[in-house]
């Protein structure tokens, strides 16, 4: 028996619903690929954005974009570990100069999948 259901079926018409839902699939998606505990449900994450009164179209990869960051990055993702800061706060720290670079979160598993983040045309 396929116990999938549609989004229509899951939230109705609540386009902002669907919208964080599949943010959030990707959120824990990358938060394994990156061995990090995502200990967040739905529930909890949207109400998160809800209480921070953001909406789906409120995020995005525009450096004024709010996204959900980790109050402390040796530890998971919990609902007492986030909070929301702007995208340009939470990727990139100047470091060298005016150069930008992607910093990287210290966490417990450290792995081959480390890279640093240098623009082409800075």
């Amino acid at each position: 028996m396929n116990k999938s259901r549609s989004y229509k079926a899951r939230f109705g018409d609540d386009i902002n619903k669907i919208k964080m839902y599949r943010k959030y699939t990707i959120a824990r998606c990358q938060a394994k690929y990156w061995n990090q505990p995502f200990d967040l449900t739905f529930k909890q994450y949207y109400n998160a954005y809800q209480k921070a009164g953001l909406t789906a179209n409120d995020t995005g990869r525009k450096a004024d974009s709010l996204n959900m960051a980790r109050i402390n990055t040796k530890l998971g993702w919990n609902i007492k570990n986030i909070c929301f800061k702007k995208r340009s706060n939470v990727h990139y720290s100047n470091q060298e100069g005016s150069r930008k670079r992607r910093i990287r979160l210290k966490d417990a598993d450290y792995d081959a999948r480390h890279y640093v983040y240098k623009p082409k045309n800075m």
